[in-house]
């Protein structure tokens, strides 16, 4: 018959000790609570870690009232400061959806071409003015006159 060492007994008395623990937490709910209540600790440490550090190397803090201002001005440098990472990165997404458009805009107003107005679009191609059609519309809409 084997019997069990000085260890054993008290490895089995821990391992007993925490199931009736477990048993009494799960027996008055307040297990789920206790699970919780640690993972928001730790959430809250990692956030509280994460500023931490921030403030060390002069990183400010988000704030919404700043990143509104800065998306309003278009200040990239600013939003990077002030904005949360995922409101940051929707308007990096924004920006470089709409780069080539702003660069054909720039281009265009730098050499003199008038920005495109519908409405006089529409009045040189009724009037035949395929000149002044040229410079007022898109070109698909102005090649589609043209070919028609």
């Amino acid at each position: 018959m084997t019997y069990m060492t000085g260890n054993a007994k008290l490895i089995a008395a821990a391992g007993l000790g925490l199931l009736a623990v477990f048993y009494v937490l799960q027996k008055k709910s307040l297990l789920a609570g206790a699970v919780a209540g640690a993972v928001g600790v730790a959430a809250d440490a990692g956030a509280g870690a994460v500023l931490g550090v921030g403030d060390v190397f002069g990183v400010p803090r988000t704030d919404a009232a700043k990143c509104a201002q800065a998306k309003a001005d278009g200040s990239i440098l600013m939003q990077s400061l002030y904005c949360t990472a995922g409101e940051f990165g929707s308007s990096m997404w924004q920006a470089a959806k709409n780069a080539p458009t702003q660069a054909v805009l720039t281009i265009g107003d730098t050499i003199g071409v008038p920005r495109t107005n519908e409405t006089e679009c529409q009045k040189a191609q009724r009037e035949g003015r395929t000149w002044d059609a040229s410079f007022a519309c898109p070109a698909g809409s102005f090649l589609s006159y043209v070919f028609s």
